[in-house]
């Protein structure tokens, strides 16, 4: 059984990485403007639009909420994503609580499994890293002051607010030769879908390991310059940024291939079920 989790109080310090507004559109505003998309948006309108199947046509709604202002085919697939940072989200002493968790639930981290469409799987091919599933009171600590960020997201990622109908959270290691390959965390379930993914970086100190950044793609995702966006694991920080851009881990490298040396993250995902969607303001 994994050991129990208390979590102290904290402080907030946002930091955006820009200030750049972005115009709201309504599915009104989707369904009649199409001409302005790229091919490959206006591709996705098309087998997307199904009025009985209004979850995706609210995440595409978010992805123009999201290109806002790209007019361009080439502005749309190669404009690195909007995204924010907040340092100092926890705090030294949750900090200090969550690695002695940790550690105390070493032996209850499993290797992480992908999905595909025969089901989840261990897939070293496309990440290598653990995963401890025994997280709820972590969980009921964490998701309340997640809530609090919600607004700032919103506001930078150009969504218009909506009450999340679920939070998804994982504590994943990433140990020594950890990553996680390109790819995207939308994933529709039930009528509702991710529709914004968040990552909470937290390490013992000194660090001691190196690598593990967070590669946010484009759209097209060349992997040429000035297409992504490479976000550092900085210490008690959170990154937030819409779940449809592509997104991987670069391996981690960590000579001692101690446990508690490992690159911890916490990740986030905020579900929309669009029955259920209401405006916050």
């Amino acid at each position: 059984m994994c050991c129990a989790w208390p979590l102290g109080s904290s402080t907030l310090a946002v930091i955006l990485s820009s200030n750049e507004n972005r115009h709201a559109l309504t599915n009104q505003e989707v369904r009649t403007r199409p001409r302005r998309l790229s091919p490959h948006a206006v591709t996705c309108l098309g087998v997307l639009g199904d009025p009985e199947n209004r979850y995706h046509l609210i995440t595409f709604n978010f992805r123009r909420q999201a290109m806002s202002g790209m007019t361009a085919t080439k502005d749309v697939l190669n404009k690195v994503p909007l995204h924010g940072l907040v340092h100092d989200w926890l705090g030294s002493e949750a900090v200090a609580r969550l690695l002695q968790f940790a550690q105390s639930n070493e032996h209850h981290f499993k290797d992480t499994m992908v999905g595909g469409e025969e089901g989840e799987k261990i897939d070293e091919t496309i990440r290598v890293s653990k995963r401890l599933q025994c997280i709820d009171g972590l969980k009921s600590e964490l998701r309340p002051k997640f809530k609090l960020l919600l607004p700032l997201m919103f506001d930078k990622l150009g969504i218009k607010p909506f009450i999340p109908s679920r939070i998804e959270v994982e504590l994943v290691a990433h140990g020594d030769g950890a990553f996680f390959a390109r790819h995207n965390d939308t994933v529709f379930d039930k009528g509702r879908g991710r529709v914004i993914s968040a990552v909470y970086y937290f390490y013992a100190l000194p660090k001691a390991f190196s690598g593990g950044v967070l590669r946010i793609h484009s759209m097209g995702a060349s992997g040429q310059k000035g297409t992504f966006a490479d976000i550092a694991p900085d210490y008690d920080t959170l990154v937030f940024f819409p779940s449809f851009f592509p997104h991987e881990v670069l391996p981690v490298k960590c000579p001692s291939r101690q446990f508690l040396d490992s690159r911890f993250a916490i990740n986030f995902w905020i579900h929309l079920f669009p029955t259920r969607a209401a405006s916050l303001r």
